[in-house]
């Protein structure tokens, strides 16, 4: 499965983490630091996925 499809993958989740926190009165206007780490096979797929 390429990275981009594990990435889609897991739009259905994310959505409901928020939903779940829009629910319990979450305040969306606050930022939060959030890192996102992805080991890629080839510097071409890490650019790719840099870009999405």
């Amino acid at each position: 499965m390429s990275v981009i499809a594990k990435l889609m993958e897991g739009t259905e989740t994310d959505t409901g983490v928020l939903s779940s926190l829009d629910s319990n009165a979450d305040d969306f206007n606050k930022f939060r630091k959030v890192d996102f780490t992805f080991k890629c096979e080839s510097k071409d797929k890490a650019n790719t996925v840099a870009g999405f």
